[in-house]
């Protein structure tokens, strides 16, 4: 009786000690792949921050208020010159706009266009 208990305590023993084993090779294998990841992040991390320029450069921000300073014009005369120039018709695009809403159009004879959504000049292309 005592035989067969220690015959069983014993397999199972080995059974454990064999998944333990398995599991041992797996973590020392996925430390191992961590390892190489890790070294593939950095390398790329490398490249990126070799690849990323250090120039000095100006936000939109810095831009507007240059001109706005150096050629002494305020928002609002650049709004309303952009509002009211006329194209080559005599229409301003405040005018397309009272007449047909969002759009896209000239402004004056610049070659110039501004975009409008939702009663808001978004941009000028």
């Amino acid at each position: 009786m005592k035989s067969e208990k220690l015959k069983g305590l014993q397999v199972r023993l080995a059974k454990k000690q064999a998944e333990y084993d398995v599991k041992s090779q797996e973590q020392n294998d996925l430390y191992k792949q961590c390892v190489i990841l890790k070294g593939d992040i950095k390398q790329l991390e490398h490249q990126i921050g070799s690849l990323t320029t250090k120039e000095l450069v100006m936000s939109e921000h810095a831009i507007l208020r240059f001109y706005e300073r150096k050629l002494e014009l305020s928002r609002q005369q650049v709004e309303d010159e952009v509002l009211n120039m006329p194209d080559g018709m005599g229409c301003s695009i405040k005018e397309y706009h009272q007449q047909l809403g969002s759009g896209d159009y000239p402004i004056g004879k610049t070659g110039l266009r501004a975009v409008i959504k939702k009663n808001v000049v978004v941009t000028i292309k």
